[in-house]
């Protein structure tokens, strides 16, 4: 499917001799890395195994489930604060605000069973590598018996 490149030398980028005696400058080193960031790309673009990367290869960045969590958690506490504030300075809460408190403790509780779930069912950590082992063996035997 792929081939081996044999001969990489084709892809050293070679800066000129007047760029590598004496001190470069801020600007002239980031222009010859831009330099060298370009050579390195259009060689690398008539190698064989590069020209269809973009078809073969798709790449997806997932958004991180922590990240997300946090974020939930800032949400639901700067809306805390507010509902807060405004009973604190005298206003005390209408129904309208007693509702959405219910919903960001229910939110609240939500968050943390969920999280609670995922640390329960993220035990690979916790594993020693032998029972690893022992699973993976157990994984690999069952899904080559339904193959056959």
């Amino acid at each position: 499917m792929s081939r081996k490149i044999y001969n990489a030398g084709k892809l050293q980028v070679r800066y000129e001799k007047a760029a590598s005696q004496g001190a470069a400058g801020k600007q002239d080193r980031e222009e010859l890395l831009a330099q060298a960031d370009q050579d390195i790309e259009d060689e690398g673009a008539f190698v064989e195994i590069n020209r269809d990367a973009n078809e073969l290869i798709d790449v997806h960045v997932l958004p991180s489930l922590h990240s997300m969590m946090e974020n939930m958690y800032t949400i639901i506490d700067a809306e805390t604060r507010r509902l807060m504030r405004q009973t604190v300075s005298g206003g005390g809460m209408d129904k309208v605000d007693s509702q959405h408190f219910g919903q960001l403790t229910r939110s609240i509780c939500q968050l943390a069973n969920l999280e609670h779930g995922i640390r329960e069912q993220n035990q690979l950590d916790q594993i020693s590598d032998d029972e690893l082992k022992r699973l993976a063996d157990i994984a690999y035997k069952k899904l080559k018996g339904k193959s056959k």
